[in-house]
């Protein structure tokens, strides 16, 4: 048992081989780990730096082209649509707020209508069937798409060495 502070009523005994305080124990194994991490070789794997340059360019292209942002949760919902479009088969609204993987439907009903202002995605009626709104891409989504595929295209003509 550790010993008493001298002239200290009642306070507990202090150990001498832990800080007096958790946040001064968690403080010093944070910064151990943070100079592990410093420390190690960025270049141990060629696979690792591949795919962290990989997100690098991703992150840098997949900004749209005017500046405005669109979120990971809003570019899933983007892409399953467009994917949807692009096989034929356009989602309806009704099926894309059914898309449980990717929210709730007052989420995903609010992500939609985000994608709409953004101009992303359009609706269009059925013929003969007011009632259905299916999700399609805009001319703005479909330039987009086409940015980044040119910007797969360069970095596999590009490789990393």
């Amino acid at each position: 048992m550790g010993a008493h502070h001298p002239g200290a009523k009642n306070k507990r005994p202090v150990s001498m081989f832990r800080p007096e305080t958790p946040n001064m124990y968690y403080g010093i194994k944070l910064a151990e780990k943070f100079d592990k991490i410093v420390s190690m070789d960025n270049n141990q794997s060629p696979f690792a730096s591949a795919y962290l340059r990989f997100l690098q360019l991703a992150k840098v292209i997949q900004a749209l082209p005017e500046g405005q942002a669109i979120d990971a949760n809003e570019s899933a919902l983007l892409q399953s649509v467009v994917l949807r479009w692009y096989e034929n088969q356009p989602m309806s609204v009704r099926e894309a707020i059914g898309l449980a993987e990717l929210g709730s439907p007052a989420t995903l009903h609010k992500r939609i209508t985000r994608l709409r202002e953004k101009d992303l995605l359009s609706t269009l009626n059925q013929e003969g069937d007011r009632r259905a709104k299916f999700l399609i891409p805009t001319q703005r989504t479909l330039d987009y798409f086409q940015h980044l595929g040119r910007s797969m295209q360069q970095a596999h003509q590009n490789p990393i060495t």
